[in-house]
């Protein structure tokens, strides 16, 4: 399994990730972590982002950091793994950025596909993060004026995070590795 010292060399925020981490798990690091470090854009500027999982015991520990002009800015969630309602685990194509062209072709898409390599998405789902969508519910009078409620669905939010071979966060390995021990975890 990953430790944490690939976070620590990331240079990213480590010290206050390592902070937040043993802070609410008793001063220890969790024996399972799983990170994923990536550079995102929006209208007015490029920044990184950080997202992170730490598995001790039946504790799932989730911390996303955002690199803002104004600095760091950073939440957390603690989610018993009992509130876990799902995990997928997916194959995708991901575009080789020009700095992965000497990735072994073996890691490389179906068909010979040079331009793509194969990747792990890795989405857990729980029952603490719900989402609701809500729409007017209409009645098949055009004329009617009558307020009839609302209908609507409620789902599971969750983490997705992909993986690369060539990652410098976690690898499609450790995400399988921290998989296996969530899904161990989920069971008990």
């Amino acid at each position: 399994m990953i430790g944490f010292d690939k976070i620590r060399q990331s240079g990213f925020h480590a010290d206050l990730i390592e902070r937040l981490v043993k802070q609410v798990n008793g001063g220890q690091i969790p024996s399972h972590n799983l990170f994923l470090l990536e550079t995102t854009f929006d209208d007015d500027s490029v920044f990184r982002h950080f997202d992170y999982l730490g598995l001790s015991g039946a504790l799932l520990t989730s911390i996303h950091i955002d690199e803002l002009a104004a600095g760091a800015r950073w939440y957390m969630n603690l989610l018993p793994v009992r509130h876990v309602t799902g995990l997928e685990v997916a194959q995708v194509a991901l575009p080789l950025q020009p700095a992965d062209k000497d990735v072994p072709a073996a890691t490389h898409g179906d068909a010979g596909d040079d331009n793509h390599e194969v990747g792990l998405t890795v989405v857990v789902s729980s029952s603490s993060q719900r989402s609701l969508e809500l729409e007017p519910l209409r009645c098949d009078d055009p004329a009617c004026t009558a307020d009839h409620g609302y209908v609507g669905g409620g789902k599971d939010e969750g983490l997705v995070m992909t993986f690369g071979a060539q990652s410098a966060s976690s690898n499609e390995d450790d995400a399988m590795e921290f998989v296996a021990a969530l899904s161990t975890a989920m069971t008990l």
